[in-house]
């Protein structure tokens, strides 16, 4: 796959460097997925996860959804509303809201699953 340059640069023209990223260091997968109850049977399967090992990029995708939120806010869309803190969902997408959380200088929380056999319910299910 390849996607149109900048003049000068090696860099995907605006916002394209994100599926770039995402394309080269196999974040985009092939095949029959089913995840959740949400899910079923896609054929293509981007994993975020992947975008840890690249700390640059992880801060570029922070900044990019700051940005997105901002101008959305800016809009007064609906669907948007202010907010004082990220919460981010283990093991996902904890590291992209950890980004964003560090990009905005906002508070993160985050769920703690349950332990197996934990059934007393002393350790918080929200850290943060």
């Amino acid at each position: 796959m390849t996607l149109p340059r900048d003049a000068g640069t090696d860099e995907p023209r605006g916002r394209l460097w994100l599926a770039d990223l995402l394309w080269r260091i196999g974040c985009v997968q092939f095949g029959d997925f089913s995840l959740g109850r949400t899910v079923r049977n896609s054929p293509i399967y981007i994993n975020p996860k992947l975008i840890v090992s690249q700390p640059e990029a992880l801060a570029r995708v922070g900044a990019l959804i700051d940005e997105e939120l901002r101008l959305a806010m800016s809009m007064r869309n609906p669907h948007v509303e202010r907010f004082d803190v990220i919460a981010g969902v283990p093991i996902g997408g904890l590291h992209i809201a950890t980004a964003l959380s560090l990009q905005m200088r906002t508070p993160l929380i985050y769920a703690r699953p349950r332990a197996a056999g934990d059934e007393s319910g002393q350790r918080p299910q929200i850290e943060g």
